[in-house]
């Protein structure tokens, strides 16, 4: 970890770990999907370390933690990350497995979500032809719409629509995928407004509140 101070208000900016054994860490956000202590090449700062300018910062590690807790309980399969990370986990030593892991991870897609894309994608194509996208360039704010409505009918308690029996959020994943498939081939007539406000202000909401829920644990 090396010698020195270790500056709080960066300190308490990195990723947080609970062990086994109860005790709070901070990880370094270098460290790409770093989970556990261990990790090679990773700077590692326990949250009650003497080098913090200021302690303790248990309270808080606690807070920052408790959504993600029952999810890191969960059995989960062995991940192949991009060789060369520090979170590097290979499922085995096959020269194929370390270049499979430079590739996109196709298999971390649910196959029941590619089931429900699947449904959208074959009633648009029975209604308008498939890929009629790719022949005929779409418009963002068209699609935009359609996400809209099929999410404020599924946020009402909707889940299928009436006029195709497919699930409201497959209808979302279709919309999404037509948009990405045409941005990806530039042929995407995107006539979104200007650039708004609205990314910087839910930092700024976001900053407030997770202010707010320190200064209430101190």
């Amino acid at each position: 970890m090396g010698a020195g101070k270790f500056n709080a208000t960066e300190v308490r900016k990195w990723k947080t770990w609970r062990e086994d054994d109860g005790s709070h860490w901070f990880i370094d956000p270098a460290c790409r999907g770093a989970g556990g202590l261990g990790i090679r090449g990773c700077t590692c700062v326990r949250a009650n370390d003497p080098r913090l300018n200021e302690t303790p910062l248990a309270d808080e590690v606690d807070g920052q933690i408790a959504a993600s807790r029952y999810f890191r309980s969960l059995p989960r399969a062995k991940y192949t990350a991009p060789v060369g990370t520090c979170t590097e986990d290979l499922v085995d030593n096959n020269p194929k497995t370390r270049q499979g892991a430079l590739k996109a991870p196709m298999h971390l897609v649910p196959p029941s979500a590619m089931f429900h894309l699947a449904e959208a994608l074959a009633d648009g194509a029975a209604k308008y032809g498939a890929y009629n996208w790719r022949v005929e360039p779409i418009t963002t704010s068209v699609y935009i719409g359609a996400i809209q409505r099929h999410m404020m009918a599924f946020l009402d308690g909707e889940d299928k629509a009436d006029d195709s029996g497919v699930h409201h959020l497959a209808h979302v994943m279709a919309c999404c995928a037509l948009v990405l498939d045409s941005e990806s081939l530039g042929i995407l007539q995107d006539d979104r407004p200007p650039k708004g406000a609205s990314p910087e202000l839910m930092a700024a909401y976001h900053r407030r509140k997770t202010e707010g829920a320190a200064h209430e644990c101190q």
